[in-house]
């Protein structure tokens, strides 16, 4: 298939397949034992096949088996039910995910009496919904995440220029980046000289 310069070894499988060897190099099949293709990947090129085969093999499917038992185990069930339990329980997983994140903003959203909200840790989407809330209620508001002793990283907008508020916190060590409309990034200021600076 291609012009190749040298030596060539070519293999022959009688009856089956002849090309042009890629390794192992073996007198017959049967000494490569146990053979696992673990992983297919087409291309614009061919298909290419990800093998193993004699002890490497072996080890794997032994490993893959006692993943597999150990899940069994975990959820009760056998390899019929097995599927079915992991997808019902990432099903339950999302959808506690989704009330968490709602009740996070609504708790975050009870404690805006303030353009700037300074919470311990939060969801990023909740970051921004609470600014842009923030924004629409002072014109200008912003979310820090975070504490004094490890810094905050900060989301904040505005309804002028978010770049102005970007520079006051650049002389307070900050980095960060954005537009007119919304500025985030991280500082290592105290909420007290942030309070300070955005006044």
């Amino acid at each position: 298939k291609k012009e190749i310069e040298g030596k060539v070894r070519i293999v022959e499988i009688k009856d089956y397949d002849i090309c042009a060897c890629c390794a192992p190099h073996v007198k017959r099949t049967g000494e490569l034992g146990v053979f696992k293709i673990i992983k297919v990947i087409h291309t614009t090129r061919g298909t290419r096949f990800i093998f193993l085969f004699g002890e490497r093999a072996y080890h794997r499917f032994k490993d893959d088996f006692d993943h597999l038992e150990s899940l069994y185990h975990l959820f009760s069930s056998n390899n019929q039910t097995l599927v079915k339990q992991v997808n019902k329980m990432y099903e339950e997983k999302t959808a506690l995910e989704v009330k968490y994140a709602q009740l996070e903003k609504e708790h975050m959203l009870s404690l805006c009496d303030h353009a700037y909200l300074f919470v311990e840790d939060c969801l990023p989407v909740n970051q921004r919904e609470v600014t842009n809330h923030l924004v629409h209620v002072y014109s200008t508001g912003g979310v820090f995440v975070g504490n004094d002793e490890k810094g905050y990283r900060y989301v904040i907008g505005s309804a002028n220029n978010a770049l102005d508020i970007l520079t006051q916190l650049k002389s307070l060590r900050s980095k960060g980046g954005g537009s007119k409309e919304m500025i985030q990034g991280f500082t290592p200021a105290s909420k007290t000289e942030l309070l300070k600076a955005l006044s």
